[in-house]
């Protein structure tokens, strides 16, 4: 999953520009500790890059069953004690619930301010809204507050589910949100990443699905260099 945040931050060299503006401001180094990255796991704009890598790239099949009755799934009736797959990726794409804004970022591809909410921008944030939020009516409309965007969640408990759900939830998703974001955040600092290859819209193998991550179809060619920066001890 790392290396699929490394591709969509080394892409779009605006996104990069951001990422690095964002760990100047918390004062980050390489010198990485428990408190540094606890700031880096606080900063909105990493974590939606995280939680969009995980809405795009991850194929999970969570099981479900009842152990006491029947139970009804539309026009399904499922008898007790019967094992349901349901996969993640169909609620991870699911125009009815995510938002798009009106188009412009399909589902099929990488947005990383999807789960940002603007002050301001009624149409951001993750979920396809029907009615003006409530905490918006006090900005002016149109004005968007870029430095006061926020991280949410909000209402995708049901649908956003890249390490399954309830008590059976992956045990390690913690660590490895940990691990990714800090990942993502020393190379974009420590490096430059040239990726040579001509098609920039990724396509997933298919021999991984329903099991975790989704690989690249092909090999991605890439050059890495040093930059030069101030590290300080």
């Amino acid at each position: 999953m790392a290396i699929w945040g490394i591709l969509e931050i080394f892409k779009d060299q605006q996104l990069l520009g951001r990422v690095r503006t964002e760990l100047e401001k918390i004062g980050f180094h390489d010198a990485v500790d428990d408190h540094e990255v606890e700031r880096l796991l606080a900063v909105p704009l990493l974590q939606s890059i995280y939680s969009e890598l995980l809405r795009l790239r991850v194929e999970v099949q969570t099981l479900f069953f009842s152990n006491e009755e029947d139970f009804q799934i539309n026009q399904w009736r499922i008898p007790k004690r019967s094992l349901v797959a349901v996969p993640a990726g169909h609620g991870h794409r699911d125009e009815a619930i995510w938002n798009t804004k009106s188009g412009q970022h399909p589902l099929d591809q990488f947005w990383s301010d999807r789960f940002l909410v603007y002050p301001g921008d009624a149409q951001s944030g993750p979920r396809r809204l029907v009615r003006p939020r409530k905490d918006e009516s006090h900005f002016a409309p149109g004005v968007v507050q870029e430095d006061k965007a926020r991280f949410t969640l909000s209402g995708l408990s049901d649908t956003f589910i890249p390490f399954g759900i309830g008590e059976r939830a992956c045990p390690g998703r913690g660590f490895a949100r940990r691990e990714i974001i800090t990942f993502c955040a020393l190379v974009a600092h420590r490096y430059d990443v040239e990726l040579l290859a001509g098609n920039h819209q990724f396509e997933t193998t298919k021999a991984f699905y329903g099991i975790g991550t989704q690989r690249p179809k092909d090999k991605i060619p890439f050059k890495i260099r040093l930059r030069k920066v101030d590290v300080q001890a």
